[in-house]
């Protein structure tokens, strides 16, 4: 295992898919995971609309912080 994996970070977008900063880096999946469930509701209120989950620079998953509507 290198010294790098299980650096993971989370990239914010806003509506139009722009990065608008990243996170502090955690040293997990689990704990990246971890901190989103907590702080979710505030980056919304920042503006961010999606998240993307990094693990060194490889994208893990990119999921939306809005709830899905029932159209």
């Amino acid at each position: 295992m290198s010294k790098e994996e299980g650096i993971c970070r989370w990239v914010l977008k806003d509506s139009a898919g722009r990065e608008m900063r990243s996170t502090q880096p955690f040293e997990s999946r689990a704990a990246a995971e971890d901190w989103l469930g907590k702080a979710w509701t505030t980056l919304l209120q920042e503006g961010a609309v999606a998240v993307v989950l990094l693990d060194s620079d490889d994208v893990v998953y990119e999921m939306s912080l809005l709830a899905e509507s029932d159209d």
